[in-house]
């Protein structure tokens, strides 16, 4: 599911997130919903068209390996624990 324009006009009115995990955010969703390769990040002709600044490949990794630490953890506190979820 990826976020809608509304979602994401929410998140940078909203002065609770600082502009870094806006910036942040913005890439991650920009990278995964047009399934794009992380590498993107450090393409200067493609970040020129972008509205968020850019940042390194290694940042978005480590970005998005904390986002996918915080889901797996939300995943086992929510579903029961009798329910086998695979990645593909």
């Amino acid at each position: 599911m990826t976020s809608t324009r509304s979602d994401r006009d929410f998140v940078e009115k909203n002065l609770f997130f600082s502009s870094k995990s806006v910036r942040i955010h913005g890439l991650i969703d920009f990278v995964v919903s047009e399934l794009l390769p992380f590498s993107t990040v450090d393409n200067k002709d493609i970040m020129q068209h972008v509205r968020y600044e850019s940042v390194n490949v290694k940042t978005l990794m480590k970005y998005i390996a904390i986002l996918t630490k915080y889901v797996e953890k939300r995943i086992t506190t929510v579903l029961p624990t009798n329910i086998a979820i695979a990645f593909d």
